[in-house]
């Protein structure tokens, strides 16, 4: 029976190649380590569990000789024998990742580019970008995803999505989504959703919904919403609040809500939301 090749490990130390208990880190040489050092399996994990950029002065490739030498881990693995592989810049470990046996799965950082179709994934501070339309991009923490038309683009908390008309993009807590006509953005707490003419905004609590002429924006009490001439502002209340409905509705160019403006809900009616 085949056995799986020992995975290689992706970690960082300080610019002096050491780890935070002393052992020193620098290609070419092995090293040991008792309470284990913090690695990333073939470059994917939790971006938190090993101190990687902005902290990381050096990235580093481990090889670990044996089952024996790592154990895995929530969010990552203790290495605790290895070789080092490789010593160098961020640069350097991302162009090792490309050309290695990861090369396709979402490892941190991952840069890819493509074209119709493109299909990829990527993990914290990636950067994936179709040149065309129908793609499907996924990316963690940070990722940067840009697709055409009927593309659907996924980023993690703090990252960017963009696709074009009848796509879908979504983003964690603190990311932008945005989408053109006839298209939907999502958005997650402290983030803000954009869609274009007769697109769908949809976010919970304190996010910033924008949507094109006769488009829709669902969002909370907490919510900032913004629109053109005919889009429809949802507001979803607590049932105690409105009856049975739980919801407030108000149009773009009807009464005193006008294009272009933040409003938020207050009282019953949408407020112009001074200094949005």
């Amino acid at each position: 029976m085949a056995t799986s090749p020992i995975p290689f490990f992706i970690s960082a130390c300080d610019r002096h190649g050491r780890s935070p208990s002393g052992e020193v880190l620098i290609a070419g040489r092995n090293f040991e380590s008792v309470a284990g050092h913090p690695g990333l399996r073939y470059g994917c994990g939790a971006d938190s569990f090993v101190p990687l950029p902005p902290a990381a002065e050096r990235w580093l490739v481990l090889q670990p000789a044996a089952a024996s030498d790592f154990t895995l881990v929530e969010g990552g693995a203790r290495v605790f024998r290895a070789s080092i592989e490789g010593d160098g810049s961020k640069g350097d470990v991302l162009a090792f990742l490309q050309q290695s046996r990861a090369r396709n799965l979402p490892y941190l950082g991952k840069r890819v580019q493509g074209g119709t179709g493109l299909l990829a994934v990527g993990g914290a501070d990636s950067e994936l970008e179709c040149s065309s339309d129908a793609a499907r991009l996924c990316g963690g923490t940070r990722s940067r995803l840009v697709a055409g038309d009927w593309s659907l683009c996924v980023a993690g908390n703090h990252g960017q999505s963009r696709v074009g008309r009848f796509g879908i993009a979504a983003a964690g807590t603190a990311g932008k989504a945005v989408a053109g006509d006839d298209a939907i953005a999502v958005a997650a707490e402290g983030g803000t959703a954009v869609a274009g003419a007769y697109g769908l905004v949809v976010g919970k609590g304190n996010v910033r919904l924008a949507v094109g002429r006769e488009g829709a924006a669902v969002g909370t009490r907490l919510s900032l919403f913004q629109g053109d001439e005919g889009a429809v502002f949802i507001v979803r209340l607590g049932q105690a609040e409105l009856g049975s409905s739980g919801v407030f509705t108000a149009t773009v160019g009807q009464g005193a809500i006008e294009p272009g403006k933040w409003y938020r809900y207050h009282q019953g009616a949408m407020a112009l939301a001074e200094g949005a």
